[in-house]
């Protein structure tokens, strides 16, 4: 077996975590639709530690979806005053 081999079968194996599916779609939801992704991504992280997994991809899902919720009701909140103000 060559070691291109072996990092293949880690990388793959890396792939069968538990919730890592569900992990990646939050993800991406925490992009697309941030308050949606960090839901997911928060049920994603609590599934893979009940059961011992690393829980990295979801880790990641909650940041960037937790960053992006901030910044859509920050401008939500901007629009709604400045269009208050405008009157």
């Amino acid at each position: 077996m060559s070691i291109g081999q072996s990092n293949l079968q880690n990388d793959i194996a890396k792939l069968d975590e538990p919730g890592i599916g569900l992990a990646l779609i939050g993800l991406v939801l925490s992009v697309v639709i941030p308050p949606l992704g960090l839901i997911v991504s928060v049920s994603s992280y609590r599934t893979a530690k009940r059961s011992g997994g690393p829980g990295t991809v979801a880790w990641w899902g909650i940041w960037i979806g937790a960053i992006f919720t901030a910044m859509l009701a920050f401008v939500m909140i901007a629009s709604l005053i400045g269009g208050l103000l405008a009157r």
